[in-house]
C-alpha cells in the first residue's frame, strides 16, 4: 500500500548553545492501529540523539541518522498509547488513541468488469465470476488481507435456494462450486455472500488474525 507521512506537530527545542529543530510525523494524526506497525518518524537537527519511550506499546527502531530517527510502534489492547520524546534534558509527551483495523469490504471479481461487480449486475457479467477479495479503502498501512472462507447462496425467483461453503483452497481449483453456482445465474436471482471470514496478515509483525465481516448481496438484473 502507498506509504504517506502526515505532519503531526513541529517542536522547537533550545539546547545549551544552539537551537535544535525537529518534527514528529506519523501515518495518522492521533491514532495507532492494533495489528500493524505504526511509523513514528523524527526529523530535524540532531534527531538521532532523541530518546523514544512509550507506555502501552513496543518501539522497533528502523533508521537512525543525523537528521532522522524512525521507529515502528506496535500497540496492544489498551485504549491509548503515550509516547515520550526526550532531547537536551527535555521530554515531550504525545497521546494516541489505539484502534482496531477497520472492517474491509469484499469485492467480487469477474472477467468482464474492471474493479469488481456492483450490487446489481447482469447474468452475463455474473457468470464470469472468479474471486472474492477483501479491500481496505483509504487504510494506508502494510496489511495483507485474504478471504479464507465464506458461504455463497443462490436465491432464485423459482425453486429452492442452494448454498456452498467455500475456503481459499476451493477457489484455487477451477471450475469449482463457486464458479459453477455463478453460471446458473438468471434474471431475478439474488446471490448472498455470507459468513465471510477475512485473515489479516501483517508480514513485518508476523501477526495473523481473522475477522468475520458483513454480508454482500448481488441482484441479477
Amino acid at each position: 500500500m502507498k506509504y504517506t507521512i502526515i505532519l503531526l506537530c513541529f517542536v522547537i527545542l533550545y539546547g545549551c548553545s544552539k537551537q535544535t529543530y525537529f518534527s514528529i510525523s506519523t501515518n495518522s494524526s492521533n491514532v495507532f492501529y492494533r495489528g500493524v506497525e505504526n511509523p513514528f518518524l523524527v526529523t530535524g537537527h540532531n534527531a538521532n540523539k532523541v530518546v523514544i519511550s512509550c507506555a502501552g506499546c513496543n518501539a522497533h527502531p528502523y533508521i537512525s541518522k543525523k537528521d532522522t530517527f524512525g521507529c515502528n510502534i506496535t500497540v496492544g489492547g489498551r485504549d491509548t498509547t503515550i509516547m515520550w520524546v526526550s532531547i537536551n534534558k527535555r521530554r515531550y509527551e504525545y497521546i494516541y488513541r489505539n484502534k482496531n483495523i477497520p472492517d474491509p469490504v469484499v469485492v467480487i471479481l469477474a472477467d468482464t468488469i474492471i474493479g469488481g461487480l456492483a450490487n446489481e449486475t447482469s447474468a452475463t457479467n455474473f457468470k464470469t465470476i472468479r474471486f472474492i477479495v477483501p479491500q481496505l479503502w483509504g487504510f494506508d498501512y502494510l496489511c495483507n488481507l485474504k478471504v479464507i472462507k465464506f458461504k455463497m447462496t443462490r436465491i432464485p425467483i423459482h425453486g429452492e435456494r442452494e448454498s456452498y461453503e467455500l475456503t481459499e483452497n476451493d477457489l484455487r481449483i477451477k471450475p469449482n462450486a463457486f464458479t459453477n453456482l455463478a453460471k446458473q445465474a438468471e434474471s431475478g436471482d439474488v446471490f448472498l455472500f455470507s459468513d465471510i471470514t477475512v485473515q489479516f496478515n501483517t508480514q513485518s509483525v508476523g501477526n495473523e488474525k481473522s475477522r468475520m465481516i458483513r454480508d454482500y448481496v448481488i441482484r441479477i438484473k
